[in-house]
């Protein structure tokens, strides 16, 4: 990985932007950092704080039970693509990829969405769970070295889409969608037909 990004309940203390703090992590997210990044103590490497900014950390102690940083930060803003990305849930394997795709991208929403035509067992799969949904985005930002998530959602049927679509066109005063979807006369199931707005 690129980078090692903490979540900001991992901080021992408050901080100043650019003041030394303290962080810790146990349990699964110490289990993460272990099977996907190669620390010893001292080690100092490129590190994120979740939804604020980028800096580095250093390991200072590290044990079977916890791990030990110091880090320091400064805030970050990063422009998201005004993209609204729809996928239609597919295999687990294709699921992640989407995800990964959509974080290192920088698009501002992605939505699963399931389909008439789809395999009903993956709505159902272990890999949409919302704790799989976040490591898979956590190793996508981490490759990016971008501390800011997109917006991840699931729908079940795309007639859900049509209030999702209509919130995302009037989101930060922008007049107008440059594609919109339509799934059918009276939100019935069927092919959805595209048309470009003006």
């Amino acid at each position: 990985m690129n980078s090692l990004l903490f979540f900001q309940n991992e901080i021992v203390r408050q901080f100043l932007p650019g003041e030394v703090c303290e962080l810790r992590l146990s349990g699964a997210r110490a289990a993460y950092v272990r099977q996907w990044h190669s620390l010893s103590e001292g080690k100092e490497f490129p590190a994120l704080l979740h939804q604020y900014g980028r800096g580095r950390a250093s390991v200072a102690t590290l044990s079977e039970q916890e791990i030990c940083f110091t880090g320091r930060f400064e805030p970050l803003e990063i422009e998201r693509l005004k993209v609204l990305a729809i996928v239609g849930v597919s295999r687990p394997q294709t699921v992640k990829k989407v995800i990964h795709s959509a974080v290192t991208f920088g698009v501002e929403e992605l939505v699963l969405v399931g389909t008439e035509r789809g395999e009903k067992s993956y709505l159902q799969s272990h890999s949409l769970a919302p704790d799989q949904i976040l490591e898979e985005t956590v190793r996508a930002l981490e490759q990016a070295t971008d501390p800011h998530p997109p917006a991840i959602s699931l729908l079940k049927h795309f007639g859900e889409l049509r209030s999702r679509l209509t919130l995302f066109c009037e989101h930060g005063g922008r007049s107008a969608c440059k594609y919109v979807l339509d799934p059918g006369k009276d939100g019935e199931s069927g092919g959805g037909q595209g048309r470009i707005a003006p």
